[in-house]
Formats: structure tokens, sequence, C-alpha cells
């Protein structure tokens, strides 16, 4: 058994470091709400949401106390719903 230096340096190597703010954040949202198995899903369906967008759809989910998961889902279903309204509407 090594000592507890060397189990804290073994855990922070092995933890993923984000480089951008976006990924960071995702990471983040993974942490509290999913686990990392998430985070490649959670980037590609968030490709199009600013950081911002990002942000206010993991605050609200993160404080709804029945169900955060469900209603982060939801909300970035709504947003892309919106996003390609907006697409169409200018095209």
């Amino acid at each position: 058994m090594g000592s507890l230096d060397q189990e804290i340096d073994s855990f922070l190597k092995n933890k993923k470091n984000p480089t951008s703010q976006r990924a960071h954040l995702i990471q983040q949202v993974c942490d509290t709400l999913f686990d990392d198995t998430h985070f490649k899903k959670i980037l590609g369906q968030t490709h199009q949401f600013t950081v911002a967008e990002i942000q206010e759809i993991f605050e609200e989910a993160k404080n709804w106390e029945i169900n955060p998961q469900a209603l982060f889902w939801k909300l970035v279903r709504e947003k892309q719903s919106e996003i390609r309204k907006q697409i169409t509407d200018s095209a």
C-alpha cells in the first residue's frame, strides 16, 4: 500500500483536466449531475451553445431537487429547438 501522497498524485493524474472554459463547465456538469461517461455526449449535444447558455441550463437543473438530470436534458432539447428555429427563420 502506497503513502497518502502517492495515492493523491495517482488520483490527480488520472483525473481529466479540461483545457477550455466550455470543457471545464461540462466537466462540472458531469461531476455534479452525471458521471464522466456522459462528457462526450454533453459536449456533442451542446456544441452550438454558448458557455453562458450551458451555465444557465446547468444552474437551473442543479437547483431542481426532483430530477435534475431529466431537467438538464429537457432544457438542452428546448435550446436545440430554439437554435434550429432561429437558423431556419434566418435562411
